[in-house]
This record gives C-alpha cells, structure tokens and sequence, in this order.
C-alpha cells in the first residue's frame, strides 16, 4: 500500500456522507441553522474534490486512482443534487 492512498478512501467518504447530512437536516434530525449546515456540506464536498484530484494524480495504484475518481464524481453529483433541491424548494 502506497503512502497517498488514504486519499482515495477519504475522497470517496467524504462525497457519500453529506448527502446523508443533507437529508438529516431537510427533516429536521440535525438541529442547526441550515445556511451553516449548506456551507459546511459544500465546503466537505469541494475538500472531496481536491483529495480526489491529488489521489488520482499520485497514481499510487489502478485501484486507487478508481476509487480517487469515483469519489469525485460522486462529490460533483452530490453538489448537484444540493444544488438542485434547494432551487426547486425556492420554487415552491
């Protein structure tokens, strides 16, 4: 196992659990002003981002420059998604 492959593994959970946080936080599970709880999301999914883009530049293995870009594009579908809800409840 190389040095930089924790970055793959945390790229690719820091992408899946703001989902989870956002959802939690929609229905009321996570009490906290939710202008702060968007901007931290958003700020865990960008940190997502970066380790992803530095995993799949180390090349330190086929299989972690996978998960690398898997968990990047899952972190740029996640802000889409948030992106998406809160527009479509501006609508309502």
């Amino acid at each position: 196992m190389k040095g930089h492959s924790w970055l793959s593994y945390w790229s690719i959970s820091l992408s899946i659990i703001p989902i989870i946080v956002f959802y939690a936080g929609m229905y009321g599970y996570i009490r906290i002003n939710f202008t702060l709880l968007v901007t931290l999301l958003f700020i865990i999914l960008a940190l997502s981002v970066v380790l992803g883009i530095i995993g799949i530049e180390k090349n330190s293995g086929k299989k972690h420059m996978i998960l690398a870009a898997l968990g990047t594009v899952i972190a740029i579908m996640s802000c889409l998604l948030i992106v998406s809800m809160l527009l479509m409840s501006q609508m309502a």
